[in-house]
């Protein structure tokens, strides 16, 4: 059964022709209902969802719940996501408060060096070129900034050359 197409409440005494009468019978039938609802959603939700165990050594696992902090994430949710990431030769990266603190610094340059140009035009004191050339710098900066954040260089190392310290 669909999880958008399971019974309300008023379907299932309907269905299952209960005519509860008394406040006990009520609530019986709400318990009845509620127990029927959980068991038709956890079989739409294995029906859609695969489960995978996999067993680690100590070791492996305390490395992989270490880095999984650095991530912010559970360690399950860091393997899923990680190794569909190396499947779909895509980073996984976390979110990093310095890569954004540096972003907003190269803004706030580029802005101080517009500021600038504008008084080096009223006074006439620096050439436009040098500061154009200044610009464009700032500009590359945060381009390789961004570049390298959103979609890094990414080496692989093949799947077959990684060490397997549990093989049987």
């Amino acid at each position: 059964m669909n999880l958008f197409s399971m019974m309300n409440f008023q379907q299932y005494i309907s269905h299952f022709s209960i005519k509860p009468t008394t406040l006990e019978e009520w609530k019986e039938a709400r318990k009845s209902y509620r127990k029927y609802y959980q068991k038709e959603y956890l079989k739409t939700y294995r029906n859609n969802s695969k489960r995978i165990e996999i067993l680690f050594s100590n070791e492996e696992y305390e490395t992989i719940k270490n880095i999984a902090k650095k991530y912010d994430e559970k360690p399950t949710t860091f393997i899923r996501k990680s190794s569909l990431a190396y499947i779909q030769s895509e980073a996984f990266l976390p979110i990093n408060e310095n890569i954004e603190e540096a972003k907003m610094l190269i803004r706030k340059s580029s802005n101080n060096i517009n500021q600038l140009v504008f008084m080096s035009h009223s006074q006439k004191n620096i050439s436009e070129g040098r500061f154009s050339e200044l610009i464009k710098q700032v500009n590359q900066l945060e381009n390789i900034v961004n570049t390298l954040y959103v979609s890094p260089k990414i080496n692989f190392k093949p799947i077959h050359l990684i060490p397997n310290l549990n093989a049987d």
